[in-house]
């Protein structure tokens, strides 16, 4: 029977809080720590601006679930919300509930 590698499905959850830089490390760490595949379900302009802030260079790819794992080892793989998020380190935004909910779901 031949591996196939089924990607770990992570919630952004609130943007205001460290969920991103906790997704944005561990891609970063993904050989070091010899992670095992995963996306992230998030708004790719959030987790780009995110990166920016933190200085980190990394690449991000827009996928669906299926293509994930295929993508891991070369860009962070990003499953877009259909919902927005502001980018507010710190502060929460209610107007971001909606795609916390979304991301969870």
């Amino acid at each position: 029977m031949e591996k196939v590698d089924v990607p770990l499905a992570v919630s952004v959850g609130d943007p205001s809080g460290i969920g991103p830089e906790i997704a944005i490390a561990a891609w970063q760490y993904r050989q070091k720590h010899k992670l095992p595949p995963f996306y992230i379900l998030a708004d790719p302009a959030l987790l780009a601006s995110r990166a920016r802030t933190l200085g980190a260079d990394i690449s991000l790819s827009e996928t669906e679930p299926s293509q994930a794992a295929s993508l891991f080892q070369a860009s962070l793989p990003v499953v877009p919300l259909a919902s927005l998020f502001t980018d507010h380190p710190g502060r929460p935004d209610s107007g971001n509930a909606k795609g916390v909910i979304e991301a969870i779901d």
